[in-house]
């Protein structure tokens, strides 16, 4: 995967489990870390996945909200939580 710096925040690309691993929870307690220092830094995480993939589901339980899509691809934002950013 790569979390990379944006001008409004920050983009994650290429979050791929191998498919061992898929479905164990592997998935959701690194994109907690990941989510959890967007928070402390006060930064949205904006994502892309590929029309009608699952991994829009798992991003969707994980507070991500769908923005728009293009042709090909569903994108989606999460918004820092700051409620809990220093609690």
């Amino acid at each position: 995967m790569a979390l990379k710096p944006a001008d409004d925040g920050l983009v994650l690309e290429h979050f791929y489990l191998d498919d061992t691993v898929q479905g164990r929870g592997v998935g959701g307690s690194v994109l907690r870390l990941l989510t959890t220092e967007a928070d402390a830094a006060a930064k949205p995480i904006r994502l892309g996945v590929l029309k009608g993939s699952p991994a829009a589901r798992f991003y969707q339980r994980h507070g991500f909200a769908w923005t728009h899509d293009e042709p090909f691809d569903d994108y989606f934002v999460r918004w820092p939580d700051t409620v809990s950013v220093g609690a």
